[in-house]
């Protein structure tokens, strides 16, 4: 009985001390990160947040002022992990929601965005925008060319907007005009025979979490060719998911294209190395299902090489028919197929509304009517308001 005594008075005596030394290591993380929270060390504060949370010291407080000196940084994708912790506690954390509304808006992450920005009270942000806005309206043009004589210049118009429908859903619209002369021999007569499609695109984005959306979407087409008149119809249905630097997403397109079925499955990784815009890679293999089963694989790289100026590179190998891209957006329907494509983009922001691009892109292509490839050049010329 009198060692059962000493037994807990040793647990209790051993209890007290791990409590008094975690109180002092809180208190002394808490008081050394705030003094380099007000000081504006933002790599130190970070580095000694990272190690106190691995030596088992981890409070909302220091979340929030590691999550702010990843903000300060540019580093968005980490202040997200750190704001992530805080509202897995508490979910209407204001500081957290606010600050996460603003990095995913700085990632072009609208959705995810939105659903932050509907957890910040007005008396948190006074200037908090409305849950139904416009968030940017974009326009081009393409021209294409190449040195086959039986093709005609291609010419492709869009004009596009996007606006939110609440806090959590964004809708994505185009309308899009294509014409082309496609000229043939027939009976010793050379016949042209143009191709003029009308276009329209429809996509919704709904944030299901502060990491997870799904979207799905719709795209029509009328393509005149010839004597023929076709009503296209597409859909579309995916999720995204984001961790760390990296997205991953999964999509399926399906539906008719000149009375040909196809299906389309996409899976997609993008990864910001920075945790910004400043760097990003982009991969995405396809499987298209038409009469049989093939393999497409595109590859994008972006950077940022100077003040409010980015270039992009993309590649793409694989049998491009009826091949859909950037969500649906684009369709590769025409009648002579491509096998592959290469292009370049120039970015450049025009103060705080405007962003500029010209995109150049190479094409090898196969002659419909004839057992012939040739080569198609074509450059775009872009505008993206931002409201």
């Amino acid at each position: 009985m009198g060692g059962l005594k000493y037994i807990l008075l040793f647990t209790i005596v051993l209890s007290a001390c791990v409590a008094r030394a975690q109180q002092d290591s809180y208190q002394q993380t808490d008081s050394t990160s705030y003094a380099l929270y007000l000081s504006g060390n933002w790599q130190q504060l970070i580095n000694y947040g990272e190690r106190a949370v691995q030596s088992g010291v981890d409070f909302p407080l220091l979340r929030l002022r590691m999550g702010y000196a990843q903000f300060i940084r540019g580093n968005y994708t980490a202040a997200l992990d750190e704001y992530r912790e805080v509202l897995k506690h508490d979910s209407h954390n204001q500081t957290a929601n606010y600050y996460a509304y603003l990095c995913n808006l700085y990632l072009n992450r609208y959705d995810a965005a939105g659903y932050h920005l509907g957890k910040v009270d007005d008396s948190t942000y006074a200037a908090k925008p409305s849950a139904y806005r416009f968030i940017s309206a974009s326009t081009e043009h393409s021209i294409k060319y190449s040195k086959n004589p039986r093709r005609g210049n291609g010419n492709y118009t869009r004009f596009g907007i996007s606006n939110t429908l609440g806090n959590r859903l964004v809708l994505d619209e185009s309308v899009a005009w294509f014409g082309q002369n496609v000229y043939h021999r027939f009976l010793g007569i050379q016949r042209n025979h143009p191709i003029k499609q009308f276009e329209y695109y429809g996509k919704l984005n709904y944030a299901v979490a502060n990491n997870l959306s799904v979207f799905g979407g719709y795209h029509y087409l009328n393509t005149q060719y010839s004597v023929g008149t076709y009503s296209n119809h597409i859909g579309l249905a995916g999720v995204k998911y984001t961790d760390g630097n990296s997205v991953l997403q999964a999509d399926a397109h399906f539906g008719n294209i000149s009375d040909t079925t196809f299906q389309q499955y996409n899976l997609q990784w993008s990864a910001y190395p920075t945790g910004n815009l400043n760097f990003y890679i982009i991969s995405k293999a396809s499987l298209l299902h038409q009469g049989g089963t093939k393999l497409v694989y595109s590859q994008t790289i972006g950077a940022k090489l100077i003040h409010n100026f980015w270039i992009e590179a993309n590649s793409t190998i694989g049998e491009l028919n009826n091949y859909l891209d950037a969500d649906g957006l684009y369709v590769y329907n025409a009648i002579d197929i491509a096998t592959f494509k290469a292009g370049g983009t120039g970015y450049y922001r025009l103060g705080e509304h405007v962003i500029l691009y010209v995109n150049y892109t190479f094409e090898q292509r196969d002659d419909f009517y004839h057992i012939a490839s040739y080569n198609q050049h074509s450059v775009t010329g872009g505008l993206t308001w931002k409201f």
